[in-house]
């Protein structure tokens, strides 16, 4: 099958990327041509991710209802997909040129489609937003998205964008959220029923070797953008109470780095916090396996949160929010521990108990590898994968009779 992927970023960013680069790697490997449409480069190891595509092509859609609808007509027709994958891209002009030309699938990976703010939980209170989008998304301090300018106001065009990227997706063929969570709020929004499919994320454990417990260290490990949704001021904050000896790796850049090294200073942990900004897979591999626990402090609700099976996959538990899609494959007490949503104390005592119990801690590491290699393995997701795409180009064919 010869399958367009879609999606605003070419090259390694966070778990999106992470997730379009090891689909296109087993797709390839199952006999599949992969290409991909992109607006832009990360410029993050760009030629390792672009390897299991047989054609990239370029077209900016990503800031602009405007975009090249000459150069793209004639990618579709050089290409002949069978089915168009789309994952992140806001342009709704261009999701409906995309539609009206070829059976296309969408799969959401965040709230953007139905969050002006792409948050989901208020900026200035915290709280998280339960509301179905509309005007009132202009009523709420700190629910909407501020522009850039020398006094901030509410920019108005985004919830208008925002309706007109959700209405595009809702005429697709088939819609794939990887939670319940993600379903819930496409049905809310208006998703018919019978075009959303959960499909929940997978990570091959096979490429992954996993180290006896003897060789862990006591580091606590964080995996992310750091900005406000990832939470990891409130990891910080938690280690206050935290009375075992530890040390915390941070891999991950973004707007609140300085912030948070500021605060991990201001407390006292500038010792026994690292901050290693962004860096590639096979690096972090080797943090994976000196570490005795992953921590997800998530604010905002996770559409799914892949990390976690990266963890699970080698051998390590999870302590997340509950938020979201995450306990859709964190059991609390079997492969990690869920814990209430900026409860610090309830986070300093879950560390602080795989810490110090290394029984439990390997208990749990076991159950989330094995959990990994019979519920999220690439095969399995393939062959649901390959269902839906199948059903999309039948559903096209017989509109055309």
């Amino acid at each position: 099958m010869k399958i367009l992927f879609v999606n605003e970023t070419m090259g390694f960013v966070g778990g999106l990327e992470q997730y379009i680069f090891s689909l296109s790697k087993v797709l390839s490997g199952n006999g599949h041509q992969c290409s991909l449409l992109y607006a832009k480069s990360s410029g993050k190891n760009c030629d390792q991710f672009a390897r299991y595509f047989f054609q990239c092509y370029q077209i900016d859609f990503s800031h602009s209802p405007q975009f090249d609808g000459v150069a793209l007509r004639k990618i579709l027709i050089q290409e002949r997909p069978d089915v168009a994958f789309l994952h992140k891209i806001s342009n709704a002009r261009m999701i409906h040129e995309i539609h009206r030309s070829v059976p296309t699938v969408r799969m959401i990976h965040d709230v953007a489609p139905f969050c002006p703010s792409n948050r989901k939980f208020y900026y200035f209170s915290g709280k998280l937003c339960y509301r179905k989008m509309g005007l009132k998304c202009y009523l709420f301090p700190g629910c909407y998205r501020l522009t850039h300018a020398r006094l901030p106001f509410i920019g108005h065009g985004s919830l208008y964008r925002t309706k007109q990227e959700l209405k595009g997706t809702l005429i697709l063929d088939h819609i794939i959220v990887a939670s319940n969570y993600m379903r819930d709020q496409l049905l809310m929004h208006g998703c018919p029923l019978e075009k959303l499919t959960v499909l929940r994320l997978f990570f091959d454990a096979k490429i992954v070797t996993i180290s006896s417990k003897e060789e862990y260290q006591n580091v606590i490990l964080f995996l992310g953008n750091v900005n406000k949704s990832k939470g990891l001021d409130w990891l910080i904050k938690s280690l206050e109470f935290v009375r075992s000896p530890y040390q915390t790796i941070v891999i991950g850049d973004g707007k609140e780095l300085q912030y948070n090294k500021s605060l991990a200073a201001k407390l006292g942990f500038s010792e026994r916090i690292e901050f290693l900004g962004w860096i590639d897979y096979d690096r972090i591999k080797n943090y994976f396996r000196n570490a005795v626990m992953l921590v997800v402090p998530s604010r905002w609700p996770e559409p799914f949160g892949l990390v976690g099976l990266e963890a699970m996959a080698h051998g390590v538990p999870v302590i997340a929010s509950n938020v979201g899609g995450i306990p859709d494959w964190l059991e609390d007490g079997k492969n990690g521990f869920l814990v209430e949503r900026g409860n610090i104390r309830q986070l300093a005592e879950k560390i602080e108990l795989l810490l110090t119990d290394r029984n439990l801690n390997q208990k749990l590491g076991e159950y989330g590898r094995t959990c990994v290699i019979t519920k999220y393995n690439p095969d399995d997701y393939v062959k649901k994968l390959m269902r839906i795409f199948e059903q999309a180009i039948q559903k096209r064919r017989n509109e055309q009779i």
